[in-house]
This record gives C-alpha cells, structure tokens and sequence, in this order.
C-alpha cells in the first residue's frame, strides 16, 4: 500500500506517517512536495492531507480515499481537482477539540471585553484610558 502525505508544515505529514507506523500499518511513504511536480501518474492508494495543493490531484489519479486531517473538509472540497468518486474522510486530532474550545473562549472573550477597541486605543498611545473604560462600566 502507498500512501502519500501532505501538509503546508512538512513536519506535521511526518507525524502522520510516524503515528500510523507506530499502529503497525506497512506501507510505502511519500511526501508530497510543492515545488516540483513528479512525472507520469502517481502510485498512492491513499492520501492523508491537510491544505493540499490541486497537483497532488492531478498527480494521483488512482486514489481510494483521502483523509482530511483538520477541523473541517471545506478547503478540500473546493479543489477543482478532487475527483467526484473519490471518498472523503475527516479525520480528528486528537487536540482538536480543545484548540477549537480555546478560539471560541478566546473570541468570546475578545468581543465581550472590547479587545479591539483597547489594541487600537494602545496603539494610538490611549490604551490605558480605554481599559479604564472598560473596567468602570463592568463590559
């Protein structure tokens, strides 16, 4: 079996292949690279991708599945590439959901205490007025 891996982080696909040999699935890596598109047509199975460019499509003609690492299959499914047979399958990090869980906290806590109104006042040298502001009306 040949599987082929790609993140914008090349590190990152690393840890994929490494997590799935720890499991004791043999297979043939390969990682996709950027900046040189190989010749003829590839010979992966499977894909596990994050991000991934439309060559690596164009390139593996003869895929089973792909397997989407990440929050969401949006940006996958937006490729023109992305052939109309091929099975999509998202897959779940293991810290996913708390780093989702943090952006909501952090966001909520952006909004309700006026982060951005502060950074601007800061940056206009009038930060501590606007955090004053802030702690008088209780927000």
């Amino acid at each position: 079996m040949n599987i082929v891996f790609y993140s914008p982080t090349r590190a990152r696909a690393q840890q994929w292949e490494e997590k799935l040999k720890a499991q004791g699935l043999q297979f043939k890596a390969q990682h996709w690279n950027t900046d040189s598109t190989p010749a003829g047509v590839g010979d992966a199975d499977y894909a596990v991708v994050w991000l991934p460019p439309e060559q690596l499509f164009q390139h593996h003609t003869h895929l089973k599945a792909v397997f989407n690492v990440g929050a969401g299959a949006d940006a996958i499914l937006k490729l023109h590439s992305l052939p109309d047979h091929l099975s999509v399958v998202r897959l779940d990090d293991e810290e996913i959901g708390s780093k989702m869980a943090e952006y909501v906290l952090y966001m909520v806590a952006r909004i309700t205490r006026g982060m951005d109104h502060y950074a601007t006042a800061k940056a206009e040298k009038n930060g501590r007025r606007h955090l004053m502001r802030i702690f008088q009306t209780g927000l």
